[in-house]
């Protein structure tokens, strides 16, 4: 179990990008908005069970011209307990406001990054393609591949109940030999403050045609707020 438990941290600090996927930022608020969810993550690997409970955050933390363009700091934050480990990871990108949008492809744009797992100091990011983008890449992708609308359904969270719209799609890539298969479901509503009420990720990993573990996300709103501060000094 303890193995296992350590894989499941592995996943999520090095989750790879998925290029063909809406990400969890459907609509830009207001700066100094944040929205704060319930994390719900389990993994099935050669027949273990290991579940992990949290809170995944994000926030627009500043603005910056680049080239003229205007800029929005965006900042992540991933807080899990797996058994008895904990893991925090913080990660900040400037990106065009124009690009944190439905249907746009904001890791494809980001002008800078910081990564900071747990206690470590942040690390500024030139390269996501490698492992020291963490989860950004997932993130901050592009349009779902197959997108599917789907029907409102309410959905019920600490914040009361919500009338959702709703967009399925799938993604596949390889990373390191290894087939992933994700299935996004996400919940939407123009009042949470990047559009997502609710997502569901659900990913099948594989190798060689051989289903090795099956990974679902699944993140729920729980708080918005309107005065979010960075908590990466020195990097904006």
């Amino acid at each position: 179990m303890r193995i296992l438990s350590s894989i499941m941290l592995a996943v999520v600090l090095l989750l790879p990008a998925a290029t063909r996927a809406d990400g969890l930022i459907y609509q830009l608020p207001a700066d100094g908005s944040s929205a704060e969810f319930d994390l719900k993550m389990t993994m099935e690997r050669n027949g273990q069970t290991m579940e992990a409970d949290g809170s995944f955050a994000i926030k627009s933390v500043g603005k910056q011209k680049v080239d003229d363009v205007d800029c929005r700091w965006i900042e992540f934050k991933l807080e899990m307990k797996i058994g008895e480990r904990e893991q925090t990871v913080r990660a900040k990108v400037l990106v065009p406001e124009a690009e944190l949008t439905r249907g746009k492809n904001p890791i494809g744009h980001v002008k800078k990054a910081w990564y900071k797992p747990g206690d470590r100091d942040p690390k500024e990011i030139t390269d996501f393609t490698g492992s020291s983008a963490g989860p950004l890449p997932a993130f901050l992708c592009g349009p779902l591949k197959d997108a599917k609308e789907l029907d409102a359904e309410t959905v019920e969270s600490s914040l009361g109940k919500f009338e959702c719209k709703g967009v399925t799609g799938t993604t596949e890539f390889t990373v390191g030999g290894r087939e992933n298969d994700v299935t996004f479901t996400n919940r939407l509503h123009e009042k949470a403050p990047f559009g997502i009420v609710s997502s569901v990720m659900q990913v099948e990993v594989s190798r060689d045609g051989q289903i090795q573990q099956n990974i679902t996300m699944k993140i729920r709103l729980s708080k918005v707020g309107k005065d979010a501060t960075s908590e990466l000094p020195d990097s904006n």
